[in-house]
């Protein structure tokens, strides 16, 4: 699909799920319209020349509006540089893939965890060096973690920049508004349209600031702390998850009834596939201290959870990395696998995803390796485990999950 936007055509790929059937969605729509003009305004231009003011060129956009990075591609024609920033890894890639089908190489990916206490490579170049930032509030999930992306927008902006941030009353824009004012000295109100608000943040208050303790309502961005007992030995495990990450407050039913079902005996090699915050692996470490133990997952800030836990609990034998699945490991790389997978897309079902899961897993496996799999009970994951594996066992089923397990043979 191709749109004119600022007088420069664009080739978009809308097909993803994040956006309206083939269309930008009126948050972003709303992005387009306005940073364009208040970015070659002489208060966030104030030492560009004045052709540079004029297209806007000369100063930094850090934009996190999500829909695989459409806003911040298109925003590139009136900055100099574009930093997409999100903790996704097939995001990244498809910020990447759309910059450079529009010849756009000032347009960059920049996978980087959400949490108030980052540091890396972009953060401290970038840091008090944006002229903007922008944000969807439709690609943020939870207001848990709307204070962390204000003290990271607070941390890369100029005390003359600005944070745009649009959001629907369904997304949380009014609890948004009220947050702003722990990280800003002013919020105003730009425009509406559709139901949507943008919202000018200006005049970062110094250095990030974030609550230090839990619970204190929606302000609140530390992780939670959650115990639990590994059932092999009654060993304490604990774990740490960042707000957004999958089963943050608790472990969730199927991950606890893998941890209870799980097989590792003698294997040397397991990978924990879409660790999440890192329980299946971490449990799996513990049992088996001489396997080497990968754990992998799509989101960045999983995946830093998961390592933060690894040291939590003194795992020396695992290493953690983000990845989309294993189509980028080696054939026989593994005896075994343990896998939770996402069974939700958005808010739709999705099986699609585990079954592409599980053909990879087959492929990963050594010889008489397993892929154990715990899914909701209604998912018939059992046929495409006769298509991949040619056979499977269901270890254990109760009234909602079920453990199920194949063997490459």
């Amino acid at each position: 699909m191709a749109i004119e936007y600022g007088g420069h055509w664009f080739r978009l790929d809308l097909s993803n799920p994040f956006l309206d059937k083939g269309r930008l969605d009126p948050g972003t729509e709303l992005l387009l319209r306005e940073v364009p003009e208040m970015a070659a305004s002489p208060q966030f231009m104030p030492s560009s020349s004045g052709a540079d003011r004029e297209h806007g060129r000369g100063r930094i956009l850090v934009d996190y509006s999500g829909g695989h990075g459409v806003a911040g591609v298109l925003l590139g024609a009136h900055f100099q540089r574009v930093l997409s920033v999100t903790d996704n890894y097939l995001t990244a890639q498809a910020v990447a893939t759309l910059a450079r089908r529009n010849g756009m190489p000032h347009c960059e990916p920049v996978l980087l965890p959400l949490l108030p206490e980052v540091r890396g490579d972009h953060w401290d170049s970038l840091s008090r060096s944006a002229t903007a930032v922008t944000a969807n509030l439709r690609f943020i999930k939870g207001k848990e973690r709307f204070p962390i992306l204000l003290a990271q927008a607070a941390g890369f902006l100029t005390p003359e920049g600005a944070l745009l941030v649009v959001g629907h009353k369904t997304h949380s824009i009014k609890p948004f508004e009220k947050m702003a004012g722990d990280h800003f000295a002013r919020v105003s109100k730009i425009r509406r349209k559709s139901g949507h608000t943008l919202l000018c943040c200006e005049k970062p208050l110094g250095p990030p600031r974030i609550v230090p303790t839990r619970p204190t309502g929606d302000s609140d961005a530390r992780p939670i702390e959650v115990t639990t007992q590994d059932p092999h030995d009654g060993t304490t495990l604990r774990f740490r998850a960042a707000p957004g990450v999958f089963a943050a407050e608790r472990l969730d039913e199927g991950t606890t009834l893998l941890l209870e079902e799980m097989e590792v005996g003698d294997a040397s090699t397991i990978c924990d596939l879409g660790c999440g915050a890192g329980p299946l692996g971490i449990a799996a470490a513990h049992r088996a201290p001489r396997a080497r133990v990968t754990m992998v997952d799509i989101n960045q800030t999983a995946v830093y959870s998961a390592g933060i836990n690894c040291r939590l609990n003194e795992i020396t034998n695992a290493v953690c990395g983000v990845a989309d699945g294993l189509a980028g490991f080696p054939a026989d790389s593994f005896d075994t696998i343990l896998c939770n997978p996402p069974f939700h897309l958005e808010h739709l079902a999705d099986t699609e995803t585990a079954q592409r899961l599980i053909a990879e897993s087959y492929r990963a496996l050594r010889s008489h390796g397993s892929l154990q799999l715990v899914a909701n009970r209604f998912l018939p994951y059992e046929q495409q485990f006769l298509k991949v594996f040619g056979n499977y066992r269901i270890k254990t089923q109760g009234p909602r999950f079920k453990v199920l397990i194949g063997v490459k043979e």
